[in-house]
Parts: structure tokens; C-alpha cells; sequence
């Protein structure tokens, strides 16, 4: 039965070669999450494009180029727009832009990905 884990990036580098491709490693929570108004959790990040991706996308890119598996996506905002609604950023950039081809998601997927047959540890 494959896993899903929800380990931070640098633990899955240490996953033993081996074992990686029964890993699914999720990057969380795209995109802006640490740059929300007064930090509230679900707020709004308020920035330019520039700075959304100077500053918030880094470690996505970097997640991607090592082959994370899934993204899930931030139930913050973006200048106002909810991430989930956002078509620019999860298809467009995410999707077409970056390439990325695997499942985005959100934490009322999971009992799907459950039900696929990942267990959640």
C-alpha cells in the first residue's frame, strides 16, 4: 500500500533512495501563506507578482526541481483572489509555466487519497 507523509521537504530528502518512488511528498500551501496580512492563517497576501515570486515561490521551485509530488494549495488569498479560485497561479504558472503534471491538494482531498489507497502518517 503506497504512503502519503506529511514531512517537511528536507526530511524527504532523507528517505532512502529505495523507497522514494512509494513516497508522495506534498509541498504546502501554495502560494504566500507566510506573507498574509498581520500573519493571520487564511488571510490575504497583499504583493506585486515580482515580489510573490521572489519571495514566496523559491521553495516550490525548488520542491518541483527535486520532484515533490503533490502540491497543496493555500486556502489564503492573493491580492484579494482566493488561491483556490486562482486560475493564473495554479494553472497557468503552477501547471503550464512550471510544468507540474501531478495532483494539487487540499486537505478535504485526502480522504479521497485515502480511499485510493495512501495511507496518511
Amino acid at each position: 500500500m503506497p504512503f502519503l507523509l506529511n514531512l517537511e521537504f528536507t526530511d524527504f530528502e532523507q528517505v532512502a533512495p529505495a523507497a522514494r518512488d512509494k513516497v508522495a511528498a506534498c509541498a504546502k500551501h501554495f502560494v504566500g501563506d507566510g506573507g498574509t496580512t498581520k500573519g493571520i492563517n487564511e488571510n490575504n497576501t497583499v504583493i506585486d507578482t515580482n515580489g510573490l515570486l521572489s519571495i514566496h515561490m523559491p521553495a516550490y521551485l525548488d520542491s518541483i526541481n527535486k520532484g515533490i509530488s503533490t502540491v497543496m494549495v493555500s486556502y489564503s488569498s492573493w491580492n484579494g483572489v482566493k488561491m483556490h479560485a486562482n486560475r493564473e497561479l495554479i494553472t497557468g504558472y503552477l501547471k503550464n509555466s512550471l510544468k507540474f503534471k501531478v495532483i494539487t491538494v487540499h486537505s478535504p482531498n485526502l480522504s479521497l487519497l485515502m480511499n485510493l489507497g495512501y495511507t496518511l502518517v
